[in-house]
């Protein structure tokens, strides 16, 4: 039968990584959203400032993916593998994200 280690739960930081990079990925998905919805329904301001908020939690989101995956090492190695494998196509994905942040 399954134990919750509640213990080792509440003290794992990849538990944190996860939740941060969820409740970062939402807050920068969601400014997205309403910002393209703001600006389809024609009110620049509010697109200016949903806008905003993007550009700021993008970088945030980015931050947190990498400090996510940093925590698989332990619980996933497989996945820490696969990374390796294809991490130059990780770092071209990282690069394209800061060229479109920057224009």
């Amino acid at each position: 039968m399954p134990v919750l280690h509640l213990g080792e739960l509440f003290t794992s930081l990849t538990e944190y990584a996860h939740l941060g990079f969820g409740l970062s990925t939402e807050l920068f998905m969601s400014a997205l959203f309403l910002a393209d919805y703001s600006r389809e329904a024609g009110d620049e301001e509010t697109y200016r400032d949903y806008r905003r908020l993007a550009i700021i939690w993008g970088p945030i989101n980015l931050l947190m993916a990498m400090l996510t995956v940093s925590t698989f090492s332990e619980h996933a190695p497989w996945m820490v593998e696969g990374f390796k494998r294809y991490a130059f196509w990780f770092g071209l994905s990282v690069a394209a994200f800061i060229v479109a942040y920057i224009l």
